[in-house]
């Protein structure tokens, strides 16, 4: 999924005097494992380029998995996480110990 998918929110946001930011993970980011750090990378890149003091990370889906890294990662400091349709991850779990086996076993 591209940055589309949260287009709409972010527009609405800023509707209402609110900063949105929507990084995008390129496709240079997809070449080769582990592709989550690159993803991290991407995301703390798109999001430290606007110098905010302050921020709230919203991830939907796998990515949600992602966001306590990113938010270590940056510059900012995270007011709040928000996942939405998404696990809430553990310090303790991987990305494929937290799939049902079936789905891990494929």
């Amino acid at each position: 999924m591209g940055p589309y998918t949260w287009a709409l929110v972010a527009d609405a946001l800023r509707a209402r005097d609110r900063p949105a930011n929507v990084p995008a993970v390129r496709s240079r980011e997809h070449q080769g494992p582990p592709y989550w750090e690159r993803h991290v990378r991407a995301i703390t890149r798109g999001v430290d380029q606007h110098d905010a003091h302050e921020v709230i990370l919203v991830a939907h889906s796998g990515a949600g998995r992602l966001l306590p890294i990113i938010g270590e990662r940056l510059q900012a400091r995270v007011a709040m996480y928000v996942f939405v349709d998404s696990d809430i991850p553990t310090k303790t779990e991987s990305r494929l110990d937290a799939m049902p086996n079936e789905v891990a076993q494929q």
